[in-house]
């Protein structure tokens, strides 16, 4: 009778101390790294190679990316609407697909679609969040809307 009461109690004990780490649904949120910096929305800002004219100047403003934690990203090149589906891994590898079909209005044109496609990591320095592909870095973003690209951004005479 001793010999089960002890038995009884070790099944009793391991089940309640089993019992003790985080519980399911307990609000504790494990460590995304990278995948949280980059929701929200981002602004461009320095894209290497890109070049607009005087008429896209007054839509860069209106240019952005969303990220939603969903997976999905949404955005603008100034004017024409886009989206897409994207993965971010902890260590911030990255893929995106680009969007389906666009419109094509004459615009700022910022090629936010090829920045995301053509990047392979991405990483928040300080307040940007930056995209790098093979070549090096394909594009930076800001948290807050810019009336201009950064002054390496060429704007030519058409």
């Amino acid at each position: 009778m001793i010999r089960n009461w002890w038995g009884a109690s070790l099944v009793a004990l391991t089940v309640v101390t089993a019992g003790c780490g985080a519980a399911s649904g307990s609000g504790a949120k494990p460590d995304q790294g990278v995948r949280d910096d980059v929701l929200g929305t981002w602004y461009p800002w320095d894209i290497p190679g890109y070049t607009t004219d005087e008429f896209g100047m007054q839509t860069f403003r209106d240019a952005s990316i969303t990220f939603s934690d969903d997976g999905t990203w949404k955005g603008s090149d100034g004017c024409n609407g886009l989206g897409g589906t994207y993965e971010v891994t902890v260590e911030g590898g990255f893929t995106a697909t680009p969007p389906e079909a666009t419109t094509m209005i004459g615009c700022a044109n910022v090629p936010n679609v090829t920045v995301l496609t053509t990047a392979t990591q991405v990483e928040k320095r300080g307040e940007e969040l930056v995209f790098s592909g093979k070549g090096g870095v394909t594009g930076r973003y800001l948290a807050t809307p810019q009336a201009s690209p950064s002054p390496s951004v060429e704007v030519s005479e058409k």
